[in-house]
This record gives structure tokens, sequence and C-alpha cells, in this order.
């Protein structure tokens, strides 16, 4: 379903885009906005699945390797708000595991 969402969304985006929008810096910054937020949504539904562990995630938010970098600044960027979170759960379970 994801694929076919993803498939849909420049056609759907462009013609809101060519409406809304009277710059491409603007359309641009708009891309940005929303495919930040379709980010966070795919990371949230893989944690609340259980399909991606916490650690998984945070192995992947350290990773530096060259290979892997490309756009990940601007997701890490996107995703500021779902790791911090994640930390913070992380460290409500370690306090109740502490007590």
């Amino acid at each position: 379903m994801l694929e076919s969402v993803l498939k849909l969304a420049p056609t759907v985006l462009t013609k809101f885009g060519a409406v809304k929008f009277r710059s491409q810096t603007n359309l641009l910054n708009f891309y940005n906005c929303f495919f930040a937020g379709v980010l966070v949504s795919i990371f949230e539904c893989l944690h609340d699945g259980d399909v991606i562990s916490d650690d998984a995630f945070f192995a992947w938010e350290a990773c530096e390797d060259v290979a892997e970098s490309e756009g990940k600044g601007v997701a890490i960027s996107s995703t500021i708000k779902f790791f911090t979170l994640l930390c913070e759960v992380e460290d409500e379970s370690d306090e109740e595991n502490d007590n």
C-alpha cells in the first residue's frame, strides 16, 4: 500500500503545488515538509508494530557509513522528535527496571 501511495504522491503534490505555490523554491520546501512527515509516520508504524527494535533505530541514527549517508541528514532532521520520544521511553523503562 505504501508503494502505491508513494507512486501517486508526485502527481498529487505537483497538481496541488502548482496551484498553491508561486515559486519552485516554495514548492520544494513544501515537498520537504510533506515527506519529512511521511518518514516520521513510517518510523512510528515500524516501531509501534514491533517491526524494528529501538536498538536498530538507534544504530541507524548513529551509523556514519558514507555509503548510507545520502539524504540521511534530512532524514535525521525530520525524525528528531521521534528519536527524542524514543529516548524518553527508553529512559522511563530503565528507571522502572531499576526499581
